[in-house]
Parts: C-alpha cells; structure tokens; sequence
C-alpha cells in the first residue's frame, strides 16, 4: 500500500507539472463573456509582443447578409504573444457605441429600420495566426489615439456590405505584420443593446452574435429593431 501511495503521489505531481507546462487555446465554440487578460490560456513561454489601445470611429458594422447596418465608435484593447511555434496569438476586446440610421437594415433580419437609433456594443476576438513581426511598423505599447474607419450613413444606407468607406483605414496586422498567412478564429462573440428607445414596446433591443468568422454567418440571436 505504501508503494502504491508513493506510486499515485508521483503521477499526480507528473500531471501537475505537464498542465503547469502547456495549456490549450480556447475552445472554438467558447461563447461570452470574453475572457479576461489572466484567463487566456496559453503555452508557457509565450511572449507578449504588443499591448495597445486606440479608438475606433466610423466604423461601418455588417449584418448577417450581404448588408452594413450601423457605424461604430469604439475603444479596441488588443494584445498579441507570441508562441513558442513562432505563430502568433491575439486577443483583442471592442466595446462601445453603435448609431443606425433611419431606413438601414436590421442586423439579423434585415428589418427596415422605422427611426434612428443607437446603443452600446461589445466584441470580443481570440485568433491564432502566421506572419513575420514588423518592429518597426509603430509602438509596441501604449495609445494609438483615434483611428478614422472612414464609414458613412449614406454607405449605410445602400444596403450592401460592398467596399464602401475609405479603405486606408488602420489595421493592425497589416502594420505590425508582414506575410500574413493562416489564421484561425477560436473565439469572436458580439453582444449589441438598444438603449435610444426606451419607450417602445415593439423595438427589438439586444443582439448577440457567436462564431461569426469562426462558422460564418455564425450563431444570431436577437435582432437591432428600431
């Protein structure tokens, strides 16, 4: 018996110290809330690489068709590691304010919107990815400030997710990266309420979406209803 006592002591120290080396990325169909910082399992030597915030403005938000639905005004927390591979892991969180215009379409149904309305938003992303680390393309830590999108009401309102806006607009993998290769979506949930229509009882005020890039058009729940 003591044999066997020692025995069990040793693997479970063995199991310890093998989940204390590695620990797996989050699961494909993981749904909100988004996790926080100190909860996004990753391999031991992963190396944090970027640790930024900017602001998102005029940002043209698509719905589940072949449509863009609202502008978005955000803050964006982003940080990257990198793994032990050499692949790259991001996670990156948005929340904010959504506006949609009188005559867009809901973002699930495709509603007509009967009034303008807006309301707050949150959006959450855990992606993996390949490419060579640009060290050069900006600051590694800190601020951005604001980043114009370039979105429009009247692109809005043409009811087409075709390219619209100024298409300049930042993005952070084409500056902090090159060769950007395969990328895989663990996680990307988006959570919207209404909050302008307080006093009407037929509006339709909360929206989630789940594994839109990961299963497109992912899972809709609710709807944006003016």
């Amino acid at each position: 018996m003591k044999k066997l006592r020692v025995i069990l002591l040793m693997l479970t120290v063995l199991i310890t110290l093998v989940a204390a080396s590695y620990t797996f990325l989050p699961s494909a169909s993981a749904a909100f809330p988004c996790p926080s910082d100190n909860h996004v399992p990753l391999p031991k030597g992963s190396k944090l690489v970027l640790s930024l915030t900017w602001t998102r403005i005029n940002e043209e938000d698509s719905g589940k068709g072949n449509w863009y639905w609202a502008l978005d005004h955000l803050t964006n927390v982003l940080k990257v590691w990198q793994m032990p591979n050499g692949t790259w892991f991001s996670n990156e969180t948005q929340s904010g304010e959504f506006v949609t215009p009188q005559g867009a379409l809901s973002p699930n149904a495709g509603t007509p919107e009967t009034e303008s309305g807006y309301g707050n938003m949150k959006a959450c992303f855990a992606v993996s990815f390949t490419g060579t680390f640009n060290s050069g393309g900006g600051p590694s830590r800190g601020n951005l400030g604001t980043k114009n999108y370039g979105g429009t009401t009247a692109d809005i309102l043409l009811g087409t997710n075709n390219p619209h806006g100024d298409y300049s607009f930042f993005s952070w993998q084409r500056t902090y990266f090159t060769n950007l290769g395969v990328t895989v979506y663990w996680r990307d949930s988006f959570r919207y309420t209404l909050t302008s229509d307080t006093a009407n009882p037929s509006a339709v005020k909360h929206l989630t979406v789940i594994g839109a890039f990961v299963s497109p058009p992912g899972a809709y729940t609710g709807d944006i209803i003016t």
